[in-house]
Parts: structure tokens; sequence; C-alpha cells
């Protein structure tokens, strides 16, 4: 898949059901990029990591494996700092 394919169906995501809020602000995931193949692990861009919950993550990762195919396969997600 390509990070364009990717981003697309992370902002449809986002609309369909977004993160809320950390701390009395808004929480951003800015974009997703696939950082490697076995196991499929991801790095999502925020401006608060600490504030994407752990439910929220296992969302990303249960639209992950319906739109991309990854059923059964084990998904890592890290969440970094956007500067």
């Amino acid at each position: 898949m390509t990070t364009g394919d990717l981003n697309r169906f992370f902002e449809k995501m986002l609309r369909s059901n977004p993160p809320g809020m950390y701390k009395g602000k808004v929480l951003h995931l800015y974009y997703i990029t696939q950082v490697a193949v076995r196991p499929p692990s991801f790095v999502i861009f925020t401006n608060a990591p600490k504030g994407v919950t752990t439910n929220y993550q296992r969302y990303i990762q249960n639209k992950l494996r319906s739109a991309f195919g990854f059923e059964g396969a084990p998904i890592k997600i890290k969440l970094r700092l956007r500067k």
C-alpha cells in the first residue's frame, strides 16, 4: 500500500470517529506511515502521544485489519510527537 492510500484511509477513519480531547485540548492525529512489513508496523504523528488511549489504538488496528487485509496479523502502532 502507498502512503497516500494509507493517509486517505486514515483521514476517512478520523472523520467517522475523531479521537477527542486530551487535557482540555483537541487531540490531533496528523498522518500515518508504515515503517515495517513483518509484523505490519505503523507510526502515527500526533500533538499528544499520551493522549491516544489504548482503546483508540485498538480501534485503529481493527480498521487497518479490515481495510487492508491484515486479518490475524499482529499490528504494531507507535505514536510520535509532531514538532
